[in-house]
């Protein structure tokens, strides 16, 4: 039995809008010699049976008390049977436009709470997939973000979709269960400590509010303009691909010093974004930016199941030259890197969220979807769309005896950030992944070519 950290909570009280709490990430085999696909739901659960030792939050399920008035328990799930967890899909077309749209109807489907959160959706014998000749597989996972951030995902995966020997990290919820009566009366004991943590923690987050307002001048950077990916979230979800060849995107890295390959993709993404918009008739007056999380783990243990924080990315997209851009990037990044883990370090131990109330998590979330739906149009965004970098082990993955040959995912997106990008590591490709509000960006394909001119006019500036 485990108790949920605040911080994870948050993604249950976004409500049963899966768009904002859950991930879909998408795994494509290989058919062998080209064949279709033979594979029953019972293969794939043999399969599963085996592969989800790698976690028990894999057996586990979320047990709620009465009016959330305190945060849930993962308890191992008594009644659990692999066979709800797994799905194949053989009816519809098989074209990749065809299945991308019907990902995108899994990915916002809201999972079964009353479960373990996850699902394995199996499609196969895909035509037409990006940079692919042949008939391929898709094998998609299918989680809730309160269980799962993204790079335990990404080492999750790792060892889940794939043939090698399990490496299992340790229990995550451990054996033994308290019943419902008896959690109810713990928490009740525990109400009077609670409220005075939280109390605590409200006075010094106001006073190092005060202090930071009087002692901090305004950063000049931190106004950025309104685009349409700022608006209300309307959905569906939608999502689509760019491959990149690696050995091309670390060359073309390497060409300055100090770039990363999460710079670089900053510069390439942000100057694709402008293009977008620009041919809409929507040029941003001022620099675009990007929402990118950061991780946290080397920062010592932790309580939270999603272990990241975030900064803002000043993406430079007003500095035609590319070089120039990639430098100021690297120079951002760094610094903001640096202030983001400093000011977690400093509110780890005492961060609002972690002391919050149940209760109060829940209100906060409520009053945010409402004044969401309702608010009046942005004068200035927080941020432009969000780009996260996704590292997984260099090794040759196998599922069921076949080749992975690429991989992406469909994240969360939610009012005020309605186009999303995650940059994956996929054997000999970088892959960006981009989710977008279908209600806003209902075919991807446009801006996936912007995408693939901006890295190209990035290797003949450089």
């Amino acid at each position: 039995m485990r108790q949920i950290n605040g911080r994870d909570a948050v993604f249950l009280y976004l409500g049963d809008d899966g768009s904002a709490s859950t991930v879909l990430s998408c795994n494509v085999v290989e058919n062998p010699d080209g064949q279709p696909l033979q594979i029953t739901a019972e293969d794939v659960a043999a399969w599963a049976e085996v592969r989800i030792q790698i976690s028990d939050l894999f057996r586990s399920k979320l047990i709620r008390l009465p009016g959330d008035f305190a945060l849930p328990y993962w308890v191992h799930d008594a009644d659990f049977d692999i066979g709800n967890h797994i799905e194949i899909h053989r009816s519809g077309s098989r074209d990749w436009s065809s299945v991308r749209a019907h990902l995108a109807r899994l990915a916002d489907a809201p999972l079964d709470l009353r479960r373990p959160p996850w699902m394995v959706h199996v499609i196969p014998d895909i035509k037409g997939f990006p940079d692919h000749e042949g008939p391929v597989s898709l094998i998609a996972f299918h989680c809730h973000h309160a269980a799962f951030d993204g790079m335990t995902l990404g080492l999750i995966s790792t060892q889940m979709f794939g043939d090698e020997s399990l490496i299992r990290p340790g229990e995550v919820v451990s054996d033994g269960a308290l019943s419902r009566p008896a959690l109810i009366r713990r928490e009740l004991a525990r109400s009077p400590a609670v409220g005075y943590r939280f109390i605590r923690g409200a006075y010094t987050a106001f006073r190092d509010a005060r202090r930071r307002t009087s002692d901090t001048p305004a950063d000049p950077d931190g106004v950025w303009p309104v685009t349409r990916f700022n608006g209300l979230f309307a959905g569906p979800r939608t999502a689509d691909l760019v491959c990149l060849p690696r050995d091309e995107v670390l060359e073309l890295k390497s060409r300055i010093e100090g770039v990363t390959v999460n710079d670089l993709m900053l510069s390439v993404i942000g100057e694709a974004l402008a293009g977008h918009l620009a041919s809409l008739g929507e040029s941003p007056q001022t620099s675009l930016s990007s929402l990118v999380p950061v991780a946290t783990r080397s920062e010592g243990p932790s309580h939270t199941l999603n272990q990241f924080t975030f900064m803002v990315a000043n993406m430079h997209t007003d500095e035609p030259d590319r070089a120039i851009r990639l430098k100021n990037i690297a120079m951002g990044t760094k610094a903001e890197k640096s202030r983001a883990l400093a000011a977690h370090a400093d509110r780890k131990d005492n961060g609002m969220i972690e002391v919050t109330p149940a209760p109060v998590l829940r209100l906060l979330a409520y009053l945010g979807r409402r004044s969401r739906r309702r608010r009046a149009p942005l004068t200035r965004a927080p941020f432009n769309t969000v780009v996260s970098n996704v590292r997984t082990p260099d090794i040759e993955r196998r599922i069921f005896g076949l080749g992975i040959v690429n991989g992406f995912a469909i994240q969360p997106i939610a009012t005020g950030t309605t186009l999303a990008h995650t940059v994956l590591n996929r054997k000999n490709l970088i892959n960006i992944s981009i989710t977008v509000d279908g209600a806003v960006m209902a075919d991807a394909g446009d801006y996936c070519d912007r995408l693939r001119e901006s890295f190209r006019a990035h290797q003949q500036a450089l």
